[in-house]
């Protein structure tokens, strides 16, 4: 029963030359009973990806929110079959934080990222936690323009004994367009082609900030390590200086002021050293942070509490120094 609306948007294209049927292979059908779940915040983009999945004969859970759509799967107890997930601007790692939530909970999942952001390091997380990015926009201007359907089944009941029969069945279905949506779409296209302009410069801004971090913290550690060989080399002459004043005051060929004075030029020099190679682990560490490295993820297990890490830690951290110690004892290393 009822009838069928077919409605094609733009001019007709050219009708092909006819082939034979072997020429065209036709498309595999999918599975049947799939489950897909929907995480998209816009309304709009997720009534138009829920009905484009449902005309494929899939079931879509469709949730605002990554809260929300945990709490279902938690609610339900079955796992989805495939995931689509619209990452906005500024949510991004909330996204990928329920992606590997979601991978956690029920092992490798078929997922897929919907961003406008084409950033480097957003897909090299993506394809880390194996979640392909669909770039968008996908066009919700001209998703507007399409027509609403709206579909509907009551049973009915009337209590009037005059009547032959009070109780019956309706179904049906409402189809609703509003064409001012029409004239509004070249407006709206525009501003979408704008705001894509506007993100690809943050991300050529966001870029240029990233590289000139690294840039100035390379330049900096440069830096500092030709002042830690110039004070290296000042503590190495000012040791072998002090020595020989030794010498000289067991012969009383000088003074015991002299000798203190000498001392003390030494122990600055050890002050002075100690000071440079601290600034040159501080420049190297900001090297590592300005390119978003973790230098200890190969040693440390990420399974530790964080007493345990810090325990860890400081116990490098001792390590080094006694190494440090023992080999400005024997002697100092040119950096």
């Amino acid at each position: 029963r009822g009838s069928r609306f077919v409605l094609h948007l733009g001019p007709p294209a050219e009708a092909p030359a006819p082939a034979p049927e072997a020429a065209a292979p036709p498309r595999p059908d999918l599975p049947r009973d799939l489950i897909g779940l929907l995480v998209a915040e816009d309304r709009g983009l997720r009534r138009a990806l829920a009905h484009l999945l449902e005309g494929r004969g899939i079931s879509v859970l469709d949730v605002p929110d990554p809260a929300e759509a945990q709490a279902l799967l938690d609610e339900i107890g079955i796992a989805p079959d495939f995931v689509l997930i619209d990452a906005r601007s500024g949510y991004e790692p909330a996204a990928l934080g329920f992606v590997a939530a979601l991978h956690a909970q029920f092992g490798p999942l078929p997922t897929r990222l919907l961003s406008s952001s084409r950033g480097e390091a957003l897909r090299l997380r993506a394809a880390a936690l194996q979640a392909p990015i669909l770039y968008k926009p996908i066009d919700a201007a001209l998703l507007e323009l399409l027509p609403g359907f709206q579909l509907y089944v009551g049973a009915n009941y009337d209590s009037n004994t005059f009547l032959l029969n009070d109780t019956w069945h309706g179904w049906g279905y409402k189809a609703a367009w509003n064409l001012l949506k029409v004239f509004q779409y070249p407006a709206k296209r525009s501003v979408v082609e704008l705001q894509d302009d506007v993100l690809r410069e943050r991300e050529l801004a966001l870029t240029m900030a990233v590289m000139t971090q690294v840039h100035v913290s390379r330049v900096k550690y440069l830096h500092l390590r030709k002042e830690l060989a110039t004070a290296a080399e000042y503590l190495d002459v000012q040791s072998r200086l002090v020595a020989q004043m030794r010498i000289e005051a067991s012969a009383d060929r000088i003074s015991e002021q002299t000798l203190i004075r000498e001392e003390m030029n030494t122990l600055v020099a050890e002050v002075k050293h100690d000071i440079a190679f601290a600034a040159v682990q501080t420049a190297y560490a900001n090297v590592f942070a300005s390119m978003g490295l973790d230098p200890y993820a190969d040693e440390l297990s990420h399974q530790l509490s964080v007493s345990e890490l810090a325990g860890d830690m400081r116990a490098r951290a001792l390590i080094g120094r006694s190494e440090r110690g023992a080999a400005k004892t024997a002697t100092y290393v040119r950096y």
